[in-house]
């Protein structure tokens, strides 16, 4: 596992306020994976694994990243844009972030929700993240993941139900 990246979150009152860290900027694989255009199974899968093998953060515990793409190949031949498999665990790692913090909540571990809230917002600002998400305006950390961190869990409980299974 690798280390944690986050200030501990005493140390860190609010999204606000928080910096991810630098370590995370640049993590070196979307350029190679752009430039393969598209793609077939094999291919995607290949860059699934490639990002689950170099994902930059601690995963919550318990949860490990599903060891193929998707469940497995399809029954016909498929075609993928490159980049869905690299950014796919990006996705599982946030659902899991948003599902730790809100049992952490629930269950009463502040420390535990704002520490999962917090790797949740790092996910942000990974370079998979940059590359393949179109979100300038910082959305989804302001409207789902900061009012969580100041005790308003609807917005994440709400989205966690819509996209994450």
């Amino acid at each position: 596992m690798p280390p944690t990246l986050t200030p501990s979150p005493s140390e860190t009152a609010a999204a606000s306020d928080y910096t991810p860290p630098a370590e995370l900027i640049g993590e070196g694989l979307a350029d190679e994976v752009l430039a393969d255009g598209v793609t077939d199974y094999a291919g995607i899968s290949a860059e699934y694994q490639r990002a689950i093998d170099s994902f930059p953060l601690p995963l919550p515990e318990g949860f490990t990243f599903p060891t193929e793409y998707q469940g497995g190949p399809p029954s016909e031949p498929t075609q993928y844009e490159a980049g869905n498999g690299y950014i796919t665990p990006y996705f599982l790692a946030q659902c899991a972030y948003g599902s730790a913090a809100i049992t952490a909540h629930v269950g009463g571990d502040e420390d535990a929700a704002t520490e999962n809230l917090h790797l949740a917002i790092d996910v942000t600002y990974t370079e998979a993240f940059d590359m393949f998400v179109e979100d300038p305006s910082r959305g989804f950390v302001t409207g789902v993941l900061e009012p969580a961190l100041d005790g308003n869990y609807g917005p994440l409980t709400s989205w966690s139900s819509g996209n994450c299974s």
